[in-house]
């Protein structure tokens, strides 16, 4: 393959990878958001201890422990 060839394959390349990575970008974006929200609600329902809200949600405790405060 000539140079040519080449970069005009990698710019038409470019842009489909920006799109991928964007839409992996909003995905885990998402996924977190989902599991604020989970880990919110069970704080409100003060039923489970941050630790088991932490490993149920699929976030940190320290996450978790920092939503806790905002929680009435």
């Amino acid at each position: 393959m000539t140079k040519g060839a080449m970069i005009f394959e990698r710019e038409k390349e470019e842009p489909i990878a920006k799109a991928v990575n964007e839409e992996q970008r909003k995905s885990k974006r998402a996924s977190w958001e989902t599991k604020r929200n989970t880990a919110l609600r069970m704080l409100a329902d003060g039923e489970l201890p941050p630790a088991k809200i932490a490993d149920y949600s699929g976030l940190d405790l320290k996450t978790v422990t920092e939503l806790s405060q905002n929680v009435s």
